[in-house]
């Protein structure tokens, strides 16, 4: 990110992404760092709420498995390792460079052909991993820190999205996230009133071509009751049905949340960034959100908010 001289940051930037210099001392000194940071993230409650959800989760998935490693499997790690990581994933066919900002599309992409090494492809990278099982390890997940008030996540485990319907299954569950633990939903408001909950949580989903979840985070005094009073409010939400007014009103306010990501460049290109990774076209959010009813958002609700696919996770 920059406000001047951007072509000499571009020739910084493209030129250690693609002139990688690993050495003995570098890599240990290195591996010291990570282990300091490793360590300082299991002492961060935050992290390890999210991470004892994904494990209640998931069987067998990555996913769960902490991306910075432990201090044990980095301790493998060389410099010949990290050359063979780096030629087999850092090839230009493998790459995707987002700029966002005020310049002219052929100039700047000119200048990056200019920038980049010949390279011969790698060919298929293909990654293998074990099948997952639908059904989660454990309901609920503990965890004792020094902490003011409970943290909990409440994570839902869901069946990943055709190619087809990724976007639109992607807002369908934010519609009904929104409905059920939105800052303007009914449950928050009873949580807030009887003292329980005084911020509302943060909602999402995350997913990729092997996984999916949702994900509802925040501290409270009762994690088990917020757990419970969210299980019947689905309950109740698939035997009523979701009100075509409160449908309305929530897709409105998701159409503005997606035009405002428009307005950041540093928004723009990490939303282009991570929905091209997952072969998505960010622009189809706003095409998408028109054509979905309240009828598809109770389609959503019983297929993806599954009882049994729910756990808690607590860090007391």
């Amino acid at each position: 990110s920059c406000t001047d001289n951007f072509y000499e940051a571009l020739d910084e930037f493209m030129d250690y992404v693609q002139h990688p210099y690993f050495t003995d001392e570098n890599v240990e000194k290195e591996k010291g760092i990570i282990g300091q940071e490793i360590q300082m993230y299991d002492d961060y409650p935050e992290w390890r709420v999210y991470y004892n959800a994904l494990e209640a989760m998931y069987h067998t998935n990555p996913v769960k498995l902490d991306v910075a490693g432990t201090i044990e499997t980095i301790s493998h790690i060389d410099k010949d390792i990290l050359y063979k990581c780096y030629n087999t994933f850092y090839n230009p066919s493998n790459m995707c460079l987002v700029v966002s900002g005020d310049f002219e599309p052929d100039e700047i992409i000119e200048e990056i052909k200019n920038r980049l090494i010949e390279k011969k492809q790698n060919g298929e990278i293909k990654r293998i991993f074990e099948e997952e099982e639908e059904s989660i390890v454990k309901e609920k997940i503990e965890q004792e820190f020094k902490v003011s008030k409970p943290l909990f996540t409440i994570a839902i485990k869901c069946k990943p999205a055709e190619q087809s319907q990724k976007v639109r299954t992607h807002i369908g569950i934010q519609i009904v996230l929104n409905l059920l633990f939105g800052e303007s939903s009914q449950l928050y408001k009873e949580l807030y009133q009887d003292g329980n909950m005084f911020s509302p949580p943060s909602i999402s989903y995350e997913f990729d071509d092997s996984y999916a979840h949702i994900l509802i985070s925040e501290s409270a005094n009762n994690p088990d009751e917020v757990f419970d009073k969210l299980k019947k409010k689905i309950q109740e939400y698939k035997q009523q049905g979701i009100k075509a007014e409160d449908f309305e009103r929530i897709k409105k306010m998701l159409y503005g949340d997606y035009i405002k990501e428009f307005n950041d460049v540093t928004d723009i290109a990490r939303m282009f960034l991570a929905d091209y990774m997952k072969e998505i076209n960010s622009f189809d959010y706003l095409e998408e959100i028109d054509g979905i009813d309240d009828e598809y958002v109770n389609q959503v609700l019983k297929q993806y908010f599954i009882e049994d696919k729910m756990v808690l996770s607590v860090v007391y």
